[in-house]
This record gives C-alpha cells, sequence and structure tokens, in this order.
C-alpha cells in the first residue's frame, strides 16, 4: 500500500469515527485531537517516502555512472546496475524501463547539474562584455573527471540511434546558442563560442589533455575572438 493510501485510509477512518453521534463532549475533542495527529503523521509519512524514493533513484543513477566508467556504454544494463546498487532488478526498472531510459536520466541529471553550475558562473561574470559567453568560458577551466568522460563517452556511443538523447542534446545546443544572440555583440559571441565548444569536448572525449598554461592561453583566446571580432 503506497503512502498516499494509507494517509487516505487513516483520515477515511478518523472521519467516520468523529462523525457518530453518540460521543461525549470530552472523546469528541480527543478524537479531534487525534485526527489532527493522524494527519501530521501521515504527511510525515508521504514525505519519508518520497526523500527515500529520491535518495534511491539517486543511488541508481550513481550506480549506473560506475558500470559506464568501469564497463562503457556497451556494459550498461539493468542486472548491471542492479548488481553494483545492490538492488533488485525490479527496484532499477521501476524508475527506469530500459537501457535508454537510464542513459536519459543520466545525462538529464548531468545537464541538470551544468546547469547549475552555469548559472554560478554566469551570475559571477556579471561584470563582464558578454556574462553568458564569459560565464562558460570560466567554467571551462574547470577539470573534467573520469566519469564525466565516461558518461559523455556512453552518450556518443548511443545518440545516434537513439531520438530522445539527440533531442536532449540538441535542446541543449539551442539554449547555449540563444543565450550568445541575446546579449551584446551576438556575431562575436557566436564566435567565441564555437571555439570554446571545440576546446571543450576535445577534453570532454578525451581526444587531447591539454596542461594548465595551454588551457590558460587558449581560453585567453576565446576571450580575445569575442574582443577583436569585427563587428558588421
Amino acid at each position: 500500500m503506497t503512502a498516499e493510501r494509507i494517509s487516505q485510509r487513516l483520515a477515511e477512518d478518523m472521519r467516520d469515527t468523529c462523525n457518530t453521534n453518540f460521543l461525549s463532549e470530552r472523546s469528541f475533542h480527543y478524537c479531534i485531537n487525534t485526527r489532527s495527529f493522524v494527519k501530521q503523521s501521515s504527511d510525515k509519512l508521504e514525505n519519508d517516502v518520497g526523500r527515500i524514493r529520491r535518495i534511491q533513484k539517486d543511488d541508481i543513477l550513481d550506480a549506473a555512472e560506475r558500470v559506464v566508467l568501469k564497463l562503457g556504454a556497451a556494459g550498461l544494463s539493468i542486472d548491471a546496475v542492479a548488481q553494483e546498487a545492490g538492488v533488485s532488478k525490479s527496484t532499477v526498472v521501476y524508475d527506469h524501463k530500459s537501457k535508454s531510459a537510464l542513459l536519459e536520466a543520466l545525462i538529464d541529471r548531468r545537464i541538470s547539474q551544468e546547469l547549475e553550475r552555469q548559472a554560478k558562473s554566469v551570475e559571477d561574470a556579471a561584470d563582464t562584455p558578454h556574462p553568458e559567453l564569459f560565464g562558460r568560458i570560466k567554467l571551462a577551466e574547470r577539470v573534467v573527471d573520469d566519469t564525466e568522460r565516461a558518461v559523455a563517452m556512453a552518450i556518443s556511443a548511443s545518440v545516434s540511434s537513439e531520438e530522445k538523447l539527440q533531442q536532449q542534446m540538441r535542446d541543449w545546443t539551442l539554449a547555449d546558442l540563444k543565450a550568445m544572440g541575446e546579449g551584446a555583440r551576438p556575431e562575436a559571441a557566436l564566435m567565441a563560442y564555437l571555439a570554446l565548444s571545440g576546446f571543450y569536448f576535445t577534453e570532454l572525449f578525451g581526444f587531447h589533455q591539454w596542461g594548465q598554461d595551454d588551457q590558460a592561453r587558449i581560453l585567453e583566446g576565446v576571450r580575445t575572438i569575442y574582443t577583436s571580432y569585427p563587428e558588421k
């Protein structure tokens, strides 16, 4: 029985009891107070169940990332994630019906995390010529970890055959392009953004790892593209 159904049953039972015409005044007040307590307890139960579900979903996605890190996209499966998480296969299937659904959830979580970092970086870049661009440039200084790289490789391996994954990546890209176009000197921002994307994905997919000095020089070059690009 779900938390919601338990709450409904408790409320129905207490309502029927308190509506009885033969209760004494003292019993009636006791009943009302008890009903209030039951409602608070049932609300807490629902909140606790929801919190547990959120924790469990995060645990499953953490396990999925570990599987991808160890075995790559080819090794990602419901069975592998269940074994890694230490839960039953049915527990994984409850939220993620297939390997594709797991990948979609992984991408959603990674994008959400990236958007949170991006929003903070853009806010910190409020005094720059183009906060949306310069915030992203600053964010590119962050070192990409092995798990991020493994998830990116899994996405790359699957995206050609998964329309939903393609749409997720299109939406993310379109949001970035829109942000470049809404600031000052949009054409210059677009050119700089494209250069930044090339740098970022070169590192993300492990094609080349830049040293700290080279990284700083390249990102400063991206800023220069924006500031020096000829205006029409």
